[in-house]
């Protein structure tokens, strides 16, 4: 604390009264300072192929410009947004008072504007450079259904050590859904890719008493299917899915309202729920949690299970609900 005490006045000409560690996930380390000039956020960013801080605060300028309640952040005495000491890179924004509302436990006004905050983000994005490839083709050849099966054998055997049994039970179901899954078969460029959020979620989202605030945590911005980037963030936020169940109705609503301000295609609609049961079907997450030596790796066990309750709620509605999509307005 001291040290970075030293690099704030030093760098940033801020003089800290309090800094205080921010809970969050398992992305990075943060800490809210506090000066007499006001609150402040300071990061140090994960250094992995996911997160790109460089581009963070320049992104978030332009989207600033263009009315989406992003970061804004502070460049240091040399003119750069990004620090770099002898022990990694941070960076520093102020800090947006509000609330952060818990996964599921977004009120129905959040739902309503977290689907047209979306659409905004990709309509204003849209005519911006391309940013770097999320799920695209390289996933899709890299994230094979025997890549996969391998990944969860070696997870199960782990889990049968150390007497898990629950990790062990959903284990055995996602390698019954692996060893019956196909590559996914489409051609990725047929889908509306946009540049997004990359992790828009309830968790992002700061929120004052009825509308957000503010948009948080760009590291992870990228090029994704819309529909990947519309699906996942309901999942996160709406109380229907805390079991993995999916409020047809709601996501249509949700789907519906995103259209109002960025536009989807029929194929979009239709591949929504293929492509994330995909995803989902071949990601190991409980694998991430054994390998993992992160303070919050819980938060990967309870991906785990969240996301295994998803897949085998699709396993059973997925085309139900797909015909639904398909035909709203």
């Amino acid at each position: 604390m001291e040290q970075l005490s030293h690099l704030l006045k030093s760098h940033y000409n801020l003089h800290p009264l309090s800094l205080t560690p921010i809970s969050q996930g398992v992305g990075g380390r943060s800490l809210l300072v506090t000066c007499e000039t006001g609150k402040y956020v300071v990061k140090f960013p994960e250094n992995t192929p996911m997160d790109h801080p460089d581009a963070e605060p320049v992104l978030c300028g332009v989207l600033l410009q263009k009315s989406i309640p992003a970061c804004e952040f502070l460049k240091n005495n040399a003119g750069n947004y990004i620090t770099q000491t002898d022990t990694g890179l941070f960076n520093v924004k102020k800090f947006v008072p509000g609330t952060v509302f818990p996964p599921h436990a977004a009120p129905k006004w959040l739902m309503d504007d977290a689907a047209r905050m979306l659409g905004n983000i990709h309509a204003a994005l849209s005519g911006e450079p391309m940013l770097p490839e999320g799920i695209g083709e390289h996933f899709f050849r890299f994230m094979t259904p025997e890549k996969a099966l391998s990944s969860y054998l070696r997870s199960l055997e782990l889990a049968r050590v150390q007497k898990d049994t629950e990790a062990e039970a959903d284990l055995l179901f996602r390698i019954r859904i692996t060893e019956k899954l196909q590559p996914y078969s489409f051609d990725p460029h047929r889908l509306t890719c946009v540049n997004t959020h990359g992790d828009y979620t309830i968790h992002q989202l700061v929120c004052n008493e009825n509308n957000i605030a503010a948009v948080i945590d760009w590291t992870c911005a990228c090029r994704h299917p819309a529909v990947w980037e519309i699906l996942r963030s309901f999942l996160y936020a709406h109380p229907s899915a805390k079991d993995g169940t999916i409020d047809s109705d709601a996501l249509c609503r949700y789907v519906a309202l995103y259209r109002q301000r960025a536009p989807l295609t029929s194929f979009d609609l239709e591949q929504m729920l293929p492509l994330i049961y995909y995803q989902l079907a071949v990601c190991d997450y409980d694998g991430q949690y054994y390998a993992s030596s992160a303070p919050n790796r819980h938060l990967f066990r309870w991906q785990a299970r969240f996301f295994t309750r998803v897949l085998q709620h699709l396993d059973v509605h997925q085309n139900s609900i797909t015909e639904q999509l398909t035909h709203t307005k």
